[in-house]
């Protein structure tokens, strides 16, 4: 007797394994300007102008949420400045989803970001870009998602990178969840 293996491609909830998450993050229970407890900033440039998370219903994603992470209006320097996660419990070589949503204030005045996961609560030592994203003018919230492999790092954290230009307004993210995708359920039956 021969076995055939058929791959459901139905995600049901009540069929085959849920997903893992291991970070969801709308900053819905911090208080303004600090981020949750554990994570960092980095002003990496040395300057005023930093993230922080931004209460204000208009520039919020989460349905009936007001907060979000911003980084702030920066006159003075071209951003570098770093919101980075704590420590989250990644399996190395195990495929995971993040998911995040993000937006400029003005389409005129662009702003530019990256994704990393770190080895480090700070941007030193290994690293694994995950995207960057270059002239985000968009006034409306867009969601994008990455699929990604977990690096073998000894720990690992998410960090947000912004580096717009002198003059660039404001930079929100906001809703940021990763988790292990659903895997597909395999039967065996016999033919």
């Amino acid at each position: 007797m021969k076995k055939v293996w058929v791959l459901l491609l139905l995600f049901l909830p009540w069929i085959g394994e849920a997903q893992r998450v291991v970070l969801e993050e709308d900053f819905e229970e911090c208080t303004p300007p600090a981020f949750p407890q554990g994570w960092r900033v980095v002003n990496q440039n040395g300057d005023i102008d930093s993230f922080e998370v931004f209460e204000n219903a208009n520039y919020n994603h989460t349905p009936g949420g007001t907060k979000c992470a911003r980084y702030k209006y920066n006159p003075h320097l071209s951003a570098d400045d770093w919101f980075i996660t704590s420590e989250i419990p990644l399996i190395p070589s195990y495929t995971y989803k993040l998911t995040f949503w993000y937006r400029a204030r003005f389409a005129l005045c662009p702003e530019s970001f990256e994704v990393y996961l770190l080895e480090h609560q700070v941007p030193l030592g290994a690293f694994m870009l995950l995207r960057s994203y270059d002239g985000v003018t968009n006034e409306e919230y867009s969601k994008d998602s990455i699929i990604f492999i977990a690096p073998d790092f000894d720990s690992c954290y998410l960090g947000f990178r912004c580096m717009s230009d002198t003059n660039g307004r404001y930079l929100y993210l906001s809703l940021i969840h990763i988790s292990e995708p659903t895997r597909p359920l395999y039967i065996s039956y016999a033919v």
